[in-house]
């Protein structure tokens, strides 16, 4: 009787072993790897905010700085490290990110046991809508525009760079010398042309365009900043008087 009670409580001791060695305890979902995410390259030190239910950075990013770079300073909790990437420490054509043109950039931390743990940043800037004027009345015949080509006028071949106008109101104006407005011709592919030397005003936008752009229908899609408008009436692009 002795040795079967002493041989089921050795079998109760080896069971309770096995199970304590075998079970470990998940990390909580819900617990703070984030000390702090900040950028430090504006006049006050922006903080991000960080959600851990669905592994989100927000970052609000002042409009009015015209910010198309930001670096970074981020530092992980006590048990966590930062896993190394180029974006850690500085992110570049912020625009892009602002305008949904590229896919959110990926943070990832890991614990000291190895565990990985993603988040993804996401970036807005609460820019007021701006306005761009079409370019003529519905109704009128399609507006032509001549391309920047090559031409001869008597005195050799040499490009001579033609522009566009818009009209607009309310858009973001060059930051430090720098301009953060875009304009795109579209062709009927889908294909998009950027052009270039752009120069805004209080009223409206200049644009050149590319040399030698094929003939033909395009749509246009300003961009400023963090906020993008499509005309609704397509330009047509021709050639230019002299061309060779």
């Amino acid at each position: 009787m002795k040795e079967a009670i002493f041989l089921f409580l050795t079998l109760g001791i080896l069971t309770t072993s096995c199970t304590k060695e075998e079970y470990i305890t998940p990390e909580d979902p819900y617990q703070r790897k984030i000390s702090s995410f900040k950028v430090v390259n504006t006049p006050e030190v922006l903080e991000a905010t960080v959600s851990e239910t669905d592994k989100q950075i927000v970052l609000v990013l002042p409009y009015y700085l015209g910010l198309t770079a930001v670096e970074l300073d981020i530092k992980a909790l006590d048990g966590y490290t930062l896993i190394d990437n180029p974006h850690n420490d500085l992110i570049e054509d912020v625009t892009e990110y602002l305008l949904n043109k590229k896919e959110p950039l990926i943070y990832t931390f890991k614990n000291d046991k190895g565990e990985l743990f993603n988040y993804s940043l996401k970036m807005k800037a609460y820019q007021p809508d701006i306005s761009v004027n079409e370019l003529y009345n519905e109704g009128d015949p399609m507006k032509e525009y001549p391309r920047t080509a090559k031409v001869d006028w008597g005195d050799g071949p040499q490009v001579y760079e033609n522009s566009i106008w818009f009209r607009s109101g309310d858009i973001i104006k060059r930051v430090n010398g720098t301009e953060v407005t875009k304009v795109f011709f579209i062709d009927a592919q889908g294909n998009e042309f950027e052009l270039k030397n752009i120069s805004t005003s209080r009223t409206g936008i200049y644009a050149y365009f590319p040399e030698n752009m094929a003939l033909g229908e395009y749509h246009i899609r300003v961009e400023n900043y963090s906020k993008s408008v499509a005309l609704e009436r397509p330009v047509r692009l021709i050639k230019m008087y002299g061309e060779v």
